[in-house]
């Protein structure tokens, strides 16, 4: 019903009573995800529920000035918004009309955002009002961000329906997961929480559960979902783009954590799920079934060739860990799954763009008379989208004799596919796609807007996600991922399935060894190479004969940081177990202005990796971490971090000669943090400060050169272009490694045989 009180007749006002209002308040309205997706969304929702009984404003809000953001949000809404019916230019220009921008920098801003929406509802009354907040910023502001939105904007009023939308991710492991859903619990209901995973708003996505629901229709197929039927199941997403202009989220997160984590592991619960039944919700099945999925069996990463050098603006040290790709093989401990090996698989910069849920099945029945399909493997295929398909679908096995579809799919499309899909001929299927296929956005939109939950992430099951990954993660950040050519062109990343293993088919390190030979010396110095895991023992192994040499004398050794040395720290740690090393003292070579906690330190890495080990006995007092983080504040200019260690080094180290530094390279001709052409490569103190996309502490030049040993640990096919710019440079260029020359010491190059190029001489 629609209401109109006169409260005045002449010269004062009216006070209106609609029926429904929305309002929506879009953060970050200006991002790349709001002009790609987000507002051709609102406008869609618009499109289809604006009446004279249901109510629309919209909110663009973000930290720019109102004068700046406006011009860019109007010329967004103009350029992106696109009118896909016929006859709806009225509509979008209502549409726009209803955009207004709103600054949101500080409290002050929403609070004021909070009266300004209070006003609204005191001059027109509604019977129901929906207020949606969608952050589409950074995770580390949701906090923030949520809070103020609470204090200023929140209503208890009956009549106002709240929901708050966040986009991944959530967290960066379980437990910023279970810190970030506590503080958001502070503020807001699990039900008024709405946390999106976009790939649950793709159209065939949303229709696997109605698929497998249709239990009457298609009996033959659910009753065989189970372990003994199903040969193994595949979740895959392929994309042959690269990381540019991700760099900054990629090289902290990675493929496991932007893909397997959510989009994979949200598609493999919905195929493998048992359905709702005997009251048991949606979202409480998901969570049951976590609670069966293990830690991933076997792990596979690389990372395309480019990825360092197009990362290298922004944290070259920190890269060469990251994996663009990565398959996991999993498994689901409950008597329906037990033994069916499940696959996931997904990267950047590789051969094509397709993404699919399959689900292949035993050929265990041996066929006597009439075997047309004898010895092929029955599926059913979820084809998310592209992979050579001009559409999203559902194709299934023609085995299975009929097959029924969910309504709003059309099985009678006149597609014609000449060429295999799956191993199979297209006429080998029943198939049906989607009659509208909505994007993914518009179609999470429209569910918060509706206040349907099952298409978003569930606060409960989204920290048991996290827990299957954890170890992982770990293991991830300590291996070198395998390098592999744009597109994959030679198939190096082609894997087989052992048991409960995965495995390259091929053995890239020894087919690089024995294309290559290995000379005895590179820019005039003693060169070591191996395979990368020979030589960080041949490193280990040095170190330690240096440290016995030395006996009860005082030894003195500094590590450079990156995560290159994370290995090397666990090989020593095995070791030196058990090894009297009360006259080693461990140094710093560099070191980030960030807390000991965080994973961007390089002492929090020696400490996980070595000294925390229980076996290693080293004095608290012959630890020298560098006095980065004084009193909480990260290299605080005022507390002169970088002279207080200079004087330690004196007080400490005879002649200021180090016994041992272990060097890194980076992809730039970096070393410990010392950058090309900057004023730190001419100093004469023995430790400064510098900056590369953070505040860093080095040891610089005249300290380094006066070490009685210094070794340049180098890995990873990444590295072979600095190589061979090193070779053609001259020494006095503004490349810091080549300042690197021992005054009265010795000097070895350790180059793994993925980084050795032919061109060493």
């Amino acid at each position: 019903m629609v209401y109109l009180t006169l409260l005045t007749f002449f010269g004062l006002s009216f006070q209106f009573i609609n029926s429904e209002h929305t309002d929506i308040i879009l953060l970050g309205s200006t991002g790349d995800l709001a002009q790609k997706y987000l507002w051709q969304g609102f406008f869609n929702l618009y499109e289809k529920h604006s009446s004279d009984h249901h109510t629309f404003t919209f909110y663009g809000c973000g930290r720019s000035p109102k004068h700046s953001a406006t011009e860019k949000l109007n010329k967004i809404l103009d350029k992106n918004v696109i009118c896909e019916k016929k006859n709806c230019v009225d509509q979008k220009k209502k549409f726009v009309s209803l955009v207004s921008y709103f600054q949101l920098a500080s409290e002050i801003d929403f609070k004021n955002l909070g009266q300004l929406l209070k006003n609204s509802r005191s001059v027109t009354k509604y019977e129901a009002i929906t207020v949606i907040f969608y952050l589409s910023i950074p995770p580390e502001f949701y906090t923030r961000t949520a809070e103020n939105i609470h204090k200023f904007c929140y209503s208890v009023e009956e009549n106002i329906n709240f929901r708050i939308v966040f986009e991944k991710p959530f967290g960066y492991d379980t437990n910023s997961a279970i810190q970030l859903q506590t503080n958001l619990e502070k503020y807001f209901k699990e039900d008024e929480i709405y946390r999106i995973d976009h790939y649950l708003g793709k159209s065939v996505v949303r229709e696997i559960l109605p698929f497998r629901f249709v239990r009457q229709l298609n009996p033959e197929i659910e009753k065989l979902l189970n372990n003994k039927h199903v040969e193994r199941i595949e979740v895959v997403l392929k994309e042959t783009v690269d990381c540019k202009g991700r760099f900054s989220y990629y090289n902290n997160n990675g493929v496991i954590r932007d893909v397997l984590q959510n989009h994979l592991m949200e598609v493999l619960l919905l195929v493998t799920m048992e359905l709702e039944e005997n009251g048991v919700k949606i979202p409480q099945q998901k969570q049951n079934l976590l609670k069966n999925i293990e830690t991933p069996l076997s792990v596979l990463i690389g990372q395309y060739e480019d990825y360092l050098d197009q990362s290298n603006d922004e944290a070259p040290d920190l890269a060469e860990f990251v994996p663009t790709f990565a398959a996991a093989l999993l498994s689901i401990e409950s008597p329906k799954w037990h033994g069916v090996p499940i696959i996931f698989v997904s990267g950047k910069s590789l051969n094509e763009r397709t993404s699919y849920a399959r689900v292949i099945f035993k050929n265990n029945i041996f066929c006597v008379s009439n075997c047309p399909n004898m010895n092929q493997n029955q599926q059913i295929i979820f084809h998310i989208g592209h992979g050579g398909l001009p559409s999203p679908m559902i194709l299934v096995s023609k085995y299975f004799k009929t097959v029924e579809f969910p309504q709003g799919f059309n099985t009678e499309h006149n597609l014609e596919i000449k060429k295999q899909i799956y191993g199979k001929d297209f006429s080998e299927f029943f198939s049906a796609v989607p009659i509208n296929d909505i994007d993914a956005y518009s179609s999470l939109i429209q569910d918060a807007f509706n206040g349907r939950k099952e298409s978003f992430i569930d606060g409960s099951h989204l920290v048991d996600s996290w827990k299957i990954w954890e170890d992982i993660l770990k293991y991830s950040t300590e291996r070198i991922p395998r390098i592999y050519e744009n597109g994959d062109e030679h198939n190096v990343l082609d894997f087989k399935i052992f048991g409960s293993s995965l495995e390259y088919v091929k053995n890239i390190e020894k087919e690089d060894a024995s294309d290559s030979f290995s000379p005895n010396s590179f820019l005039g110095r003693k060169l070591v190479t191996a395979e990368s895991e020979t030589l960080y023992k041949a490193l280990a192994t040095d170190i330690v004969s240096k440290i016995s040499q030395q006996n009860t004398q005082k030894f003195h050794i500094a590590f450079s940081g990156g995560k290159s040395p994370i290995r090397l720290f666990q090989i020593l740690a095995a070791l030196l177990s058990d090894v009297s090393l009360n006259h080693v003292h461990i140094w710093q070579v560099d070191e980030r202005c960030v807390s000991r906690e965080s994973e961007d330190s390089n002492f929090h890495h020696l400490l996980k990796n070595f000294l925390s080990n229980g076996h290693i006995s080293i004095p608290d007092d012959n630890i020298h971490p560098m006095p980065v983080s004084q009193i909480k504040r990260n290299c605080d200019l005022e507390s002169k971090g970088n002279t207080i260690y200079e004087q330690s080094i004196k007080n400490h180290i005879a002649n200021k000669q180090f016994d041992y530094i272990v060097l890194g390279l980076g992809a730039d001709g970096h070393t410990a943090s010392l950058f090309p052409n900057e004023p730190t490569l001419s100093l004469k103190s023995y430790v400064a400060m510098t900056w590369k996309s953070v505040f860093r502490m080095t040891l610089t030049l005249p300290v380094i050169n006066r070490a009685k040993q210094i070794s340049v640990l180098v890995t990873g096919k990444a590295k072979r272009k600095i190589l061979k710019t090193l070779e053609k440079s001259d020494p006095g260029s503004g490349l810091p490694i080549l300042r690197v020359n021992p005054t009265d010491g010795e000097m070895t190059w350790y180059i793994d045989s993925n980084a050795l190029s032919l061109t060493l001489n």
